[in-house]
């Protein structure tokens, strides 16, 4: 089942939550070999070596490693996998503010009551930016999906939309939306009258820091030349043999920025009197 997020943005972290589903399995790719120091053959022998105490002729991970046919089918063996999980997730910051996005002027220069639509509009960006630890050298070969659900004082989300990046490649998603409206919102002045409309947002940013493990699972087969305890094959699980750590820590680092709760406010030019207010 692939990865996928579902981010909540609430006004504060306790009223925030990021929930997560689902792994990531597959055959091991040379770039992981790398990270566990079994890349090279001569690290393989190696490490069978200090397991068995016997020096093997070859050692392979994989149905595709093995230059006699597949002792994976043949026995029955798995090939090494490996296995993403999540291992933790945390909002790290929240913050939210309110920005004045655009403003416009209305004024009045006739001799007559007029009336003006004084809706206004305009575009932003909303971003997921994406960064992972310097010591990750993985691509991993997958995705992960999410969806961001800003919320404010409504029961419904004031924003959604949803995001896609590479496992373990940093990069944006920015998705334009348009805040405010074009219509909905009029004002009557008098000759010499003015107002201002200010479209008004909260702009937001959500910092959310997410810890993956990533697992070795499976058999080594392993040739020894001559027989070794009457065996030319063995089979060894891959922790048993490995040296160090049997498992890595990699850090995902989200950061969200967002506007919501978009509303017009129109005040008197002279005295900034706010004279009404439309949320959208």
């Amino acid at each position: 089942m692939p990865i996928s997020f579902d981010i909540v943005v609430g006004a504060d972290r306790s009223s925030s939550n990021v929930t997560a589903i689902g792994y990531e399995s597959h055959i091991i790719r040379q770039d992981e070999r790398e990270l566990f120091q079994i890349g090279k053959n001569s690290q393989l022998l190696d490490v069978v070596e200090n397991h068995s105490g016997n020096r093997p002729e070859d050692v392979n991970l994989t149905n595709s490693d093995e230059p006699w046919g597949s002792l994976y089918d043949k026995y029955d063996w798995q090939p090494v996998t490996s296995n993403y999980m999540i291992k933790d997730i945390v909002v790290t910051e929240i913050k939210q503010v309110p920005v004045i996005i655009a403003n416009k002027v209305f004024e009045n220069k006739s001799r007559k009551i007029a009336t003006y639509n004084a809706s206004i509009s305009d575009s932003v960006a909303n971003t997921v930016e994406s960064t992972w630890n310097t010591s990750n050298k993985i691509s991993a070969g997958f995705s992960i999906k999410g969806k961001v659900q800003v919320y404010g004082a409504e029961v419904e989300p004031s924003l959604s939309f949803g995001f896609e990046h590479a496992w373990g490649k940093g990069g944006t998603t920015r998705q334009m939306t348009t805040v405010g409206s074009t219509t909905g919102l009029s004002v009557t002045l008098n000759p010499n009258e003015s107002v201002i409309a200010e479209l008004v947002a909260t702009r937001g940013k959500m910092n959310v820091k997410i810890k993956y493990y990533l697992i070795l699972t499976g058999f080594a087969a392993v040739n020894y030349f001559p027989e070794f305890k009457g065996h030319y094959f063995w089979a060894y699980p891959i922790n048993n043999i490995l040296n160090g750590e049997k498992y890595k820590v990699i850090t995902e680092n989200i950061q969200i920025d967002y506007y919501s709760n978009a509303k017009v406010v129109l005040k008197d030019m002279k005295t900034s009197r706010v004279l009404q207010s439309k949320s959208f």
